[in-house]
């Protein structure tokens, strides 16, 4: 559901931006790989765990994510992909699986608006 520049997801509102530049990465709606790969990209720097450590259905939360972080990786994500993206994001979806799961379904109805 859209109102203005707000999207709903699965109940989480996510706000997509009309201003500036362009996404650092291009999504398209059946474009999970390159989500995944930005998550762990940023994942493993923030987390500070190596990239072979992580599994997609594990929650983060495994690995010592606080809500600092979380805002932060948030924060970073939504620069990203040029979207305003809430701090609790990844308390919402807190594996790596679901998270692209629900970027994934955002960047669909985004790219039919």
């Amino acid at each position: 559901m859209a109102s203005g520049n707000l999207v709903s997801v699965d109940g989480v509102h996510v706000a997509y931006r009309i201003y500036g530049q362009g996404p650092d990465v291009e999504i398209q709606p059946d474009d999970s790989i390159n989500l995944r790969n930005l998550l762990v990209e940023i994942l493993t720097r923030e987390l500070d765990v190596s990239e072979e450590s992580l599994r997609s259905d594990e929650s983060l939360i495994d690995f010592g994510l606080d809500s600092v972080t979380a805002g932060m990786i948030a924060i970073e994500l939504g620069d990203r992909l040029n979207l305003t993206l809430p701090f609790t994001l990844l308390w919402d979806y807190p594996s790596i699986e679901r998270l692209v799961a629900c970027l994934s379904r955002y960047a669909g109805y985004v790219s039919r608006l």
